[in-house]
């Protein structure tokens, strides 16, 4: 049915855990926008700003504060995407957190670290989760149990032997977006729903189609001298960007096959060591501990991202190999309650398979659902 499916046949899961939940306790709830599509909330204090569009599948969020520290609340801007956005002073900015209006040119929007995917993972990668209903989560930490990992190996599969899923390591793109997407014999057939990350740099917008990201899991990439790696995991559904330069040294990055809470363990081929793709964090090996420098990624709709500002160019399949890019390996697996490997904790407050933003910020994850976002 799909790489890691076929490989359970073949390969030994270990040991599976599972942590009951105490009793939630409540904690106050989000301060939701007048015009539907914008939370602002506070985490930690921290004053922070989840946008959502399920129709066009973004879901992204902020630190509300614009270049000079001043904080804001946002509600939808009346321009539409991709400039949505709009501060308590009338300024606007894009989906991608960049000022478009007049005298905020310059300014972006802090970062914060959130992550869209599939609920299931969330007990086991977070301890303290909390729901925007004000429900919280607490979960047992997964503790390394090896000296040689900073991980439970006990949370540990093996999905697939190191590279047995290719990377692309010389990707090639897609330019003047229009005829020539209509045309292509791949893109021309996908549907309205298509999920794409987007990377962003000096004026270049790359798309990377999840459809291809699902046969390969990363991409290393190159604009200018900028030096990154795009992945994906299709088990846990999530997208990172890393920076490739660490220590002052470049390198790439391949899928080790092994999954940790179902989630892709990539390695580098400097050092072999392994890391976490959810972490950014290298959990064995000789860079064990050292955190990789991620970079701010959007996922969309493929429809609306050939719509963004600046210059596009969007991942070609790959030339070296003749997978069947036209058909999805994971469409039974996405609508399923199924959860292949070992998990560390479980939670059913919600489906397995919902897609969800989670913001984390020193510590603390809150998660939001997708219908938090509904328009009225």
């Amino acid at each position: 049915m799909n790489h890691y499916i076929s490989c359970l046949l073949l390969f030994i899961v270990l040991l599976f855990g599972c942590e009951d939940q105490g009793d939630p306790e409540l904690q106050p709830g989000p301060i939701v926008s007048s015009r539907v599509g914008v939370i602002n909330d506070r985490i930690n204090d921290i004053p922070i700003v989840v946008y959502g569009d399920e129709e066009r599948g973004i879901f992204k969020a902020f630190i509300r504060k614009d270049n000079s520290g001043k904080e804001s609340t946002f509600s939808l801007s009346d321009e539409g995407f991709p400039n949505s956005l709009l501060d308590s002073d009338g300024n606007v900015y894009s989906v991608l957190g960049q000022g478009v209006s007049q005298g905020v040119t310059n300014s972006i929007l802090g970062n914060v670290d959130h992550l869209v995917g599939y609920w299931f993972f969330f007990p086991s990668f977070y301890e303290n989760v909390q729901l925007s209903n004000g429900e919280v989560i607490q979960n047992t930490p997964d503790s390394p149990d090896n000296s040689e990992w900073l991980i439970n190996t006990g949370s540990i599969a093996y999905g697939s032997f190191r590279d047995g899923i290719r990377s692309i390591d010389n990707p090639t793109f897609l330019d003047n977006l229009g005829k020539n997407l209509v045309d292509h014999p791949l893109f021309g057939s996908l549907g309205d729903d298509e999920l794409v990350t987007v990377v962003q740099h000096n004026g270049l917008s790359r798309i990377y189609p999840h459809r291809i990201l699902e046969y390969h899991e990363i991409v290393n990439d190159v604009i200018d001298d900028f030096y990154f790696t795009v992945s994906f995991c299709p088990l846990t559904g999530t997208s990172k960007v890393w920076n490739r330069e660490i220590n002052g040294d470049l390198t790439e990055f391949g899928v080790s096959g092994l999954l940790f809470n179902n989630n892709l363990i990539l390695y580098d081929r400097s050092t072999e060591s392994n890391w976490s793709q959810i972490l950014d964090l290298a959990v064995n090996g000789e860079l064990a501990g050292e955190k990789v420098s991620y970079i701010e990624v959007a996922e969309m709709k493929l429809k609306d991202a050939i719509f963004l500002n600046g210059r596009l160019e969007l991942l070609e399949p790959d030339t070296e190999t003749s997978l069947e890019y036209n058909v999805s390996s994971y469409e039974e697996y996405k609508t399923s309650e199924t959860v292949l490997f070992p998990l560390a904790n479980r939670d059913n407050t919600m489906p397995a398979k919902e897609r969800v933003i989670g913001v984390t910020v020193d510590g603390i994850t809150k998660v939001y659902r997708f219908s938090d976002f509904e328009r009225n």
